[in-house]
């Protein structure tokens, strides 16, 4: 854009393009089998497993 010296606009190839949508739908999966998985757990085993990695954040930051 005149003037800004800034930023810079990117634009994708068609090809690009296709291997950004590809990659954004196996993202997509991705989090709603990751979702699917932690909601086949129970709330409490959940929790055990949030406690667990907090724990494991706090070793390797």
């Amino acid at each position: 854009m005149e003037g800004n010296r800034k930023e810079i606009f990117y634009r994708l190839t068609s090809s690009g393009d296709h291997i950004y949508q590809a990659m954004a739908q196996q993202i997509r999966d991705a989090e709603r089998q990751c979702r699917e998985l932690i909601e086949s757990y129970s709330a409490e085993e959940q929790v055990l497993q949030a406690n667990f990695l907090t724990k494991i954040e706090e070793i390797i930051p």
